[in-house]
Parts: C-alpha cells; sequence; structure tokens
C-alpha cells in the first residue's frame, strides 16, 4: 500500500510540473509579425518582373520569369501568359447600342476594374474601335455587335481582339438596336451576365481583356516574395504579362519587354539533383560564325543573379561545330544556363531545376520549433540531421515534410543548422529566457521525460534495429535476429578488413556474412543477404551509407571519390588480385606487370596528366560517359589533338567500368 502510495504521488508532482510546462510555454509562444488591415494592405502591394529569359527546355522553349511580390505575407492568385505577338495595350470600351436591360454603368464598371489593375481605358467609337492596333474592344452590350463579327477577321489581322459582355448568348446586336442569331463562328471572347451579378461580369470582362484564355499561361496561388515562373510557348519571341490579385483585395499587372531566343541550341536535363552533374551539349546554327576562334563561357543564373561561371570548350567554328561540357547543380531552385562568348555576346540558355533539401520555419513555442522540410520540391519522410551552433548534431525524424525540433538554449539568438542526403540549410530562432523556476519547468519536463523513456527502454532491452533473416540448413526453417545500423558498420568494416582494408565498397552478401560473428551467432550460421540488402538500401536512404550497382560503403569512407568510382575500384581490386597483381588505392593504379596505368575519369587532367611510359587506361563509369568525352574531342583545341594522338597511337585508351572491357587490358 505503500509503494502505491508513493507511486501516486509521484505521478500527481509529474502531472503538476507538465501542467506548468504547458502553461509557460503556451505563455511564452512567439509572436509573428501580423499583416496590416486589408484596406492599408492593398495600397502597399507591389508587384512586377525583375527577370525574363527565352530559353531552350526540353524539346522546346519556355520564359522563365522572375516575378517580384511584396509585403511577403500578401497571398493571392497569380496569372501569367505568353504570346508570340506583342500584348494588347490598348483598352477600348466600346460605345454601341446596347441589349434591352444593359445600362450605361456596366461599361464604367469594366473601366473600373481595369484601373484597378493598373490599365487605363478609353471609350471609342465602332469605327475608331475597327480601325485600332494592339487593342482590346470591350462590347457591354449584351449581345455582340454585328459589325464587330464581321469584321473580326480585319480586326485580327490588326493584332486586336474582342470581350463582350452578353446576357443573350448567341445573338448579334446592330446599331439600330435590332437581334439577330449570330452564326458563333467568330473567335470572339465572351462573358455572361447574370442578373443581379453586373459587376462580377465586368471583373470577369476586364480579367479577359488583360489576360485571353487561350493563351500560354499559367494561374497559381502564391505568397509574398520573389517568386520564378515558367511558361512553356513554342516561338522564338515572346510577349508575357503577369497579373496578381490578393486575397486583400489589391491587383497589380506587369508587362516584359520582347523577350528572344539566342541562335544557338543548349541541350541539356531540364531536372537535376543539388550537386549532381549534368550533360549539356551547346551548337551553333549551320553557318554561323564559321572560321572564327571564339572562347565560350558557361553563366549559371538565378533571376539576374550569376551563381556560377566556367568556361567551355570553344576553339575555331567549323561546319558541325558542337561543345560538349558538364555542370554541378547548385541549391535548389529554378536557374537558366546562359553561353556567352569573350565579346559578351549570348549564343544559346537552358532552363533547368536543381532539386534542393528546403526548410523553413513554422512555429515556435516554448521549447518546441516546427519546421517544414521538402527535397526536390516534396515532402521529406525521413531522418535530417539537425545542429544548434556548434554543437553536436542530432538526429530527428521528418513526417511527410514535419520536422519538430526541441531546444533549450540560454535567451538569445540561435542557429539550428539541417543536413540531408549531404546538403544544409539553416535558420535562425530567438530563446527567451526566464527565471530559476522556468528553468526547472523548462529543462526538468524534458529531463524527466528523457530519464523515464532511458528506463523503459533499458528494461526492454530494445534498439533501432533490423530484422535479419537467418535459415536453418538443416530443418529449411528461418528465425530472426536484429541488427542495428552501427553492427552493419562494422561487418562492413570487418569484411574490408579481410580485402585489404582500402574502404572499398561491399556486396548485401559479403556484409551480412560478417554479421554472424558480431551478433553471438553460432559458427557456421547462414545469414538471408536479401533482408541484409533491404536494411542496406534503408541506409542509403538515411545517408548513413552509398551504392552503387548493389555495393555498399559507408558514406564517411568514401574519402574523396563517389560511389561510383569506389565500385571502380573494387572492380580493379577483384581483377588484380585474381592475377596475383598487388592492388594500391588511388586515382592511378600502376599494373607494371602490364606496362599500363588504370586512371579513374576525372576530366582531361586525368586523361593527359603526368603520362610517362606506360600505356594509360582511363576509366569512366559507364560506356555512355565514354561516348560523351569522344564526342567533346571534335573541337580543335591542342588539348584534343594531343588526346588523339595519344589514342592513334596505342599510348591511351578509353574503357568503361564493366568486367569484359577491363579484363581485355589485363594479363
Amino acid at each position: 500500500m505503500r509503494n502505491l502510495v508513493g507511486i501516486a504521488l509521484a505521478a500527481l508532482f509529474i502531472l503538476l510540473f507538465a501542467l506548468l510546462f504547458l502553461t509557460d510555454s503556451a505563455g511564452n509562444e512567439a509572436a509573428e509579425p501580423q499583416p496590416p488591415a486589408s484596406n492599408e494592405s492593398a495600397g502597399q502591394v507591389s508587384f512586377g518582373f525583375y527577370s525574363a529569359h527565352l530559353a531552350d527546355s526540353g524539346n522546346g522553349k519556355a520564359a522563365v520569369l522572375g516575378v517580384y511580390l511584396y509585403p511577403e505575407w500578401e497571398e493571392g492568385k497569380v496569372r501569367i501568359f505568353c504570346s508570340g505577338a506583342e500584348l494588347q495595350k490598348n483598352m477600348l470600351i466600346l460605345s454601341h447600342p446596347a441589349a434591352p436591360g444593359i445600362g450605361g454603368a456596366l461599361g464604367e464598371q469594366v473601366a473600373a476594374a481595369l484601373s484597378r489593375c493598373g490599365f487605363s481605358s478609353r471609350t471609342a467609337g465602332l469605327q475608331d474601335a475597327l480601325s485600332s492596333r494592339n487593342s482590346v474592344i470591350i462590347a457591354p452590350t449584351g449581345a455582340i455587335p454585328k459589325k464587330i463579327s464581321e469584321n473580326y477577321q480585319e480586326i485580327t489581322a490588326q493584332n486586336s481582339r474582342a470581350v463582350a459582355l452578353v446576357s443573350l448568348p448567341g445573338r448579334l446586336i446592330s446599331e439600330n438596336m435590332s437581334l439577330e442569331q449570330g452564326s458563333g463562328s467568330q473567335d470572339i471572347g465572351e462573358v455572361a451576365i447574370e442578373p443581379g451579378e453586373e459587376k462580377q461580369a465586368a471583373s470577369e470582362a476586364a480579367m479577359a481583356a488583360m489576360l485571353p484564355g487561350g493563351a500560354n499561361g499559367l494561374s497559381a496561388e502564391t505568397s509574398g516574395g520573389n517568386l520564378t515562373f515558367i511558361v512553356p510557348i513554342n516561338s522564338s519571341k515572346a510577349y508575357c504579362r503577369a497579373v496578381f490579385i490578393s486575397d486583400s483585395g489589391a491587383c497589380r499587372s506587369s508587362d516584359s519587354f520582347g523577350l528572344e531566343s539566342p541562335a544557338g541550341r543548349l541541350k541539356g536535363p531540364v531536372s537535376l539533383l543539388a550537386g549532381e552533374k549534368g550533360a549539356f551539349e551547346f551548337s551553333l546554327p549551320s553557318g554561323s560564325e564559321l572560321g572564327r576562334s571564339l572562347r565560350f563561357h558557361a553563366s549559371t543564373l538565378k533571376g539576374k543573379t550569376e551563381v556560377a561561371r566556367q568556361e567551355i570548350p570553344g576553339g575555331k567554328i567549323s561546319g558541325g561545330w558542337a561543345s560538349v561540357f558538364s555542370i554541378a547543380a547548385p541549391s535548389g531552385g529554378k536557374y537558366v544556363l546562359v553561353i556567352s562568348d569573350q565579346f559578351g555576346r549570348e549564343h544559346a540558355k537552358a532552363f533547368f531545376e536543381s532539386a534542393g533539401f528546403d526548410v523553413f520555419p513554422v512555429s515556435q513555442q516554448g521549447n518546441r520549433l516546427e519546421y517544414g522540410a521538402k527535397f526536390g520540391g516534396m515532402p521529406i519522410n525521413g531522418i535530417v540531421s539537425v545542429r544548434m551552433d556548434s554543437g553536436e548534431p542530432k538526429d530527428y525524424y521528418s513526417s511527410n515534410g514535419t520536422l519538430v525540433v526541441y531546444a533549450a538554449p540560454p535567451a538569445g539568438s540561435h542557429t539550428l543548422h539541417f543536413s540531408y542526403r549531404g546538403l544544409a540549410a539553416s535558420h535562425g530562432f530567438i530563446a527567451e529566457g526566464g527565471g530559476l523556476f522556468e528553468s526547472y519547468v523548462r529543462l526538468g519536463i524534458p529531463a524527466l521525460a528523457f530519464l523515464a523513456a532511458v528506463f523503459l527502454l533499458l528494461r526492454a532491452r530494445r534498439k533501432t534495429r533490423y530484422r535479419i533473416t537467418f535459415p536453418h540448413r538443416a530443418q529449411g526453417e528461418t528465425r530472426q535476429v536484429f541488427a542495428s545500423p552501427s553492427d552493419l558498420l562494422s561487418a562492413w568494416a570487418a569484411f574490408d578488413r579481410k580485402i585489404g582494408g582500402f574502404f572499398l565498397p561491399c556486396s548485401a552478401g559479403e556484409i551480412s556474412g560478417e554479421l554472424p560473428a558480431l551478433l553471438g551467432e553460432k559458427k557456421g550460421t547462414a545469414i538471408n543477404s536479401q533482408s541484409a540488402q533491404e536494411a542496406l538500401q534503408e541506409l542509403v536512404d538515411l545517408g548513413i551509407f552509398s551504392e552503387s550497382e548493389e555495393f555498399f560503403i559507408p558514406k564517411s569512407r568514401l574519402k574523396g571519390f563517389t560511389a561510383e568510382e569506389a565500385r571502380s575500384l573494387r572492380l580493379i581490386h577483384d581483377l588484380l588480385l585474381e592475377r596475383g597483381i598487388p592492388f594500391k588505392g588511388g586515382r592511378t593504379i600502376s599494373v607494371k606487370k602490364a606496362g599500363l596505368e588504370l586512371a579513374l575519369f576525372s576530366g582531361k587532367k586525368a586523361v593527359l596528366g603526368r603520362m610517362g611510359k606506360a600505356r594509360r587506361a582511363v576509366v569512366f563509369e559507364s560506356r555512355g560517359e565514354v561516348a560523351l568525352f569522344e564526342k567533346s574531342l571534335a573541337l580543335p583545341d591542342a588539348e584534343n589533338v594531343r588526346i588523339k594522338i595519344a589514342l592513334s597511337n596505342g599510348k591511351l585508351a578509353f574503357v568503361a567500368a564493366n568486367r569484359q572491357e577491363l579484363e581485355k587490358l589485363l594479363p
């Protein structure tokens, strides 16, 4: 009984402290800046284009449009369209007899709606409207004016169009107010007028005048800041318009200048992961720049800002000339790759998107910090490493893009550093301080919870582990044991030591073969390598291991190599071992017995650098990589000439990292 009383008192004490903790956290919730009242905000909205490019995109072209929207809390809808013809900027409210029940105020309401978005308009008679160029004729007449319908082909030839507000669909109205049935063959924009909804119809007509429904465009819900929109368009010239209507009632519009695509062609991937290398091919139009010696640079732009620049192969231009090169994708975002020469002339542009790691604050309640986490624009489900200031990193789980971090540092400004799949992000936050009692509450409850959790876990003797299946060969039965990530790391290290300790990747079978001894199983116990492979693949997803062609290596043991390069080294290691030839790690491996050097490809330096008497075989990741590099040798520069000479006299060879091609070279 005494024990029960003690337990009850302890539970009551913990509950009291928990309630105090929750109350304190609610009281200290960080106040977020609030937007002003809607009428005040509507007058403050600033919106427009800050950059615009017409670039190659896959097999077509796209307008890449940078838009600014401030203040940042402003929310609403952006509508953008692009056309190969000039934008119609002259808004004409047609003065014309109207159908019964349509008052003269309807035209004034359309003019007011246009003015709210920054467009001026004027009243025009029928003949004035028919002769106007680059215009939108808005007819608040209840039916389509007959003269507009009869002359619509001439109207469109002048890059003009018409929008009619109609209460009598399919009917035409003449100057003497007579009504007749229309043919319905004209492509005139129609906005329906419902009884009592004249103001709404006027707003829709104004929007139809600003943004024609059939044009290339997009519509998106958005919030403030710098935004980038991509509009596909099949034209070498483009004119674009953006209209923003905010939830607070503001309307803003902006027109781009005429966008022209450079004459050259730039082919490459439309989407890359941040840090991933993408191959691009730049070519000039047939017969362009022939005989000229040109140096080219590739600039990566985000909006107007150049985030990277590199020289790419150039030289004397001849027929069929092309330049092949690769770039590493910057952090996540939308980019334009621009090719220019030493004279500053732009020759080609291409759009690509880099899928990156994005973390953004959601809320702060006491020591509970909630963030949104995305990779490649998609919510993250997995482990994210978080480090506060210069402290040690800790792992937190992001569930469907929601990442909750608990931090109770001293009062003041602090920074959380996030890491996921080798990518990084940082965000600052302000911790509020308090008295001694608050410190007990803030730190004591998590400490009690932590100790309780540790106690329960120790009692249950449970850890985060993976189920590994052990088959009993004699009986044909299986059973399961559990292996932690550290067990799998130790198993890899054990097998790596057996093959020389060169930090080489191992197969799932090789790693699983070391597990029985590490887990205290009987000698000779077999293990199901498939279950080990599934566990290793999960660790790859968590960023602990790297994998290439089902060979695994801890990411911390790559030592400057990629997973693909490490897999190539393992293959070379095995082939040399089969022939009794010593293996030494590194990017260049000497096989003195065959008078041969094997060099991992890492650019032209690996091909030509420090070439001695031995024949050099440059090892590429795949046959496709070999073909891509060979294609780049078509450029007539000095290095390419040296490489071609070395290839022709047998001093140099290109091979893909596969057993069949490498065995042909080795003794």
